[in-house]
């Protein structure tokens, strides 16, 4: 007999499956508005739900007078949270829409109570009227991730200076804005210009939006926030319309900078730090590569071109390149080769991402390509659900369901079509990936939840294998972030080992990411208290044929900490003596900073140092030497 388990994980593949299938990128981003009772189950309990729980909205959010007054917001939030859990328990996932309803309403009310805007009723009067715009503000924002209430700010000045009208025309500019500059954002460089406002930023986008790469109106949010986070004035932004607007081979304006020769080998001041920190300054000038970084990401952004300044440490030294999203036809890329050297496609590099306002790998970027060709409602959708699933794993695994205190109109007795366990998340889980692979907040949930053990073993396989062909080769940067999250909880270490293998194969050109799936792998074998198989993991970089990168001295840190959490350091310094051995020493014609900085320079120190911390001193004096012979030479 097969297994129930075995049954329900074949279907999730399946579901996944098709999903994928589904997943066909466009050239035109696409718009659309559903049909507001699509989806709609037919079945008699089901159907009697489902116009319950309508009715119960519209009787939260509307009084007799047609407005919520500043008290009513938080208990509608409250009654409208409770609806939501319920729905998680007895709504038929296949019911999109009303999840969709009770996400979008319970996410304006978060936004007006945490925002502080209750007592604004032309700004509540505004999104109820424009449906788009509301969807679009409503589905951007997320909150502990955006500061709503700045962001409610930017989105009523924004109402004052430009009306609802004409913000409801260009809903996805309006709600990019509100995310991204929900904190101050200021230009670098030791002159910095003044930055344009988020309403300048709004009117230039709608003044210039029939010249912009790629249409600002119909653009999805997510990657429209990396266009709208530029950093420039306008005047900036203008002259580069000007300029290069009739050219759109963005990757190109990394190479127009001349590169500041005597700032680099001198250690001179660069020319551009005696001048105001502008496009137009710094292609007069040049710079170093954080300046061709920024001038051809600016030139971008102010062309509506979605980019990302991208950076690493080398071996020696940090380096910044360009990212911007690539489309040729029916297929949608990022490309990060502009201003990328051989010696940095070995490295993981990362980026400030808008959104979250924090440093992130490229990967996480490189997957908006997938949300190319979505629809609104397909994004609505798979955020709606990923509510759904989060709703549902607020509660215990063994919890009862939540009383339906609404007056049905059926006679069947109602009964949950899922509980709280790692069925019902993942059927729910599985609905939101069906709509849409590309929106990162549905896999930044499943991390959490497997992490939580909230998702069952033969779940998570299926839904890391949906990963793997939603990424396929050209994300496999974010494959190789995300998929270790899901893979942490497996409890079958060899099932897990296997999976690891794949992420790591995924990545095996870029050694450093490489790398950091092998950490991450180690890291849950620890945690585990599962030493060997964690020792066995981090030693996996050091077997590499490339070792002169950053993960070299990272993978002896995490041995070292390793032995010394098991008490064995004594077996230290033979481990680090081979990795020694094999490290490619420096040149000696470099600077002294690049040499004591180099891999080997660093490798050695530590090999030095659990020489001396063992007793092993004579040798110790030959590491020393060796050490002072390369690192210590005059050129």
């Amino acid at each position: 007999m097969i297994k129930t388990t075995t049954v329900r994980c074949l279907a999730l593949c399946t579901a996944l499956c098709l999903a994928v299938l589904a997943a066909t990128p466009s050239t035109a981003f696409a718009q659309s508005r559903p049909d507001s009772r699509r989806g709609q189950a037919k079945d008699p309990v089901q159907s009697a739900l489902d116009e319950a729980i309508r009715a119960e909205l519209k009787r939260l959010v509307w009084t007799d007078e047609g407005q919520l007054t500043p008290a009513g917001f938080g208990t509608a939030l409250r009654e409208v949270d409770a609806l939501q859990q319920q729905a998680a328990w007895y709504i038929e996932e296949s019911n999109t829409d009303l999840f969709r309803e009770l996400s979008r309403t319970e996410r304006l009310l978060r936004l007006m109570v945490e925002g502080r805007q209750t007592q604004n009723s032309d700004l509540w009067s505004m999104l109820v009227e424009h449906p788009e715009l509301a969807d679009a503000v409503a589905f951007t924002l997320q909150p502990g991730r955006d500061q709503l209430g700045d962001a409610m700010l930017v989105l009523d000045s924004l109402r004052r200076q430009f009306g609802a009208e004409r913000l409801a025309a260009y809903a996805n500019l309006t709600a990019a804005i509100c995310a991204v500059h929900d904190q101050p954002r200021s230009a670098p460089g030791r002159n910095p210009t003044a930055s344009a406002s988020p309403n300048e930023i709004w009117a230039y986008y709608v003044r210039y939006e029939d010249r912009m790469a790629l249409g600002v109106k119909s653009m999805p949010a997510d990657l429209l926030a990396h266009v709208v986070d530029t950093t420039a004035s306008v005047a900036e932004m203008q002259w580069a319309m000007e300029r290069y607007g009739r050219d759109p081979q963005v990757g190109n304006r990394y190479a127009e900078i001349s590169y500041d020769d005597n700032a680099l080998n001198e250690g001179q001041s660069k020319r551009i730090d005696a001048e105001q920190y502008t496009l137009q300054n710094i292609r007069r000038v040049g710079g170093v590569c954080s300046e061709q970084a920024y001038f051809a990401a600016h030139v971008g952004k102010a062309m509506g071109v979605p980019t990302v300044e991208v950076s690493s440490i080398g071996s020696t030294m940090a380096h910044a390149w360009l990212g911007f999203l690539r489309v040729r036809g029916r297929q949608a890329v990022w490309d990060f080769e502009s201003g990328r050297y051989d010696e940095y496609k070995k490295y993981v590099g990362s980026y400030r991402d808008p959104l979250a306002g924090r440093e992130q790998p490229e990967g996480h970027v490189a997957i908006l390509s997938q949300i190319v060709g979505t629809t609104p409602e397909q994004i609505q959708v798979a955020v709606a659900m990923h509510d759904a699933a989060a709703a549902l794993a607020e509660f215990e695994e063994n919890s009862d369901a939540p009383t339906i205190a609404l007056k049905l109109d059926v006679e069947q007795s109602v009964a949950p079509v899922r509980v709280a366990d790692d069925a019902g998340i993942s059927e729910l889980l599985t609905a939101a990936f069906k709509s849409t692979g590309a929106e990162r907040r549905i896999w930044d949930l499943a991390g959490r939840l497997a992490r939580d053990r909230r998702i069952a073993g033969d779940d998570l396989e299926a839904i890391f294998a949906f990963l793997e062909r939603l990424c396929g080769r050209n994300e496999a940067s974010y494959f190789a972030t995300t998929a270790p999250q899901l893979l942490w909880a497996l409890e079958d270490s060899r099932v897990q080992a296997r999976m690891y293998d794949r992420v790591a194969r995924a990545v095996r050109n870029v050694p450093g990411q490489e790398a950091e799936v092998r950490f991450l792998q180690g890291d849950g074998f620890r945690d585990r208290e599962m030493y060997q198989e964690a020792m066995n993991a981090y030693l996996l970089p050091t077997k590499y044929r490339n070792l002169d990168g950053p993960w070299t001295v990272e993978a002896v840190d995490r041995i070292t900490a390793l032995l010394n959490t098991t008490g064995k350091m004594q077996h230290l310094p033979d481990l680090l003596a081979d990795i020694f051995r094999r490290v490619p020493r420096p040149s000696t014609e470099g600077s002294f900073a690049q040499r004591r900085g180099s891999v080997w320079a660093q490798v050695g120190e530590r090999y030095h140092r659990s020489l001396v911390l063992n007793g092993r001193t004579n040798e110790a004096q030959n590491v020393r030497r060796q050490l002072d012979t390369i690192v210590r030479v005059v050129p």
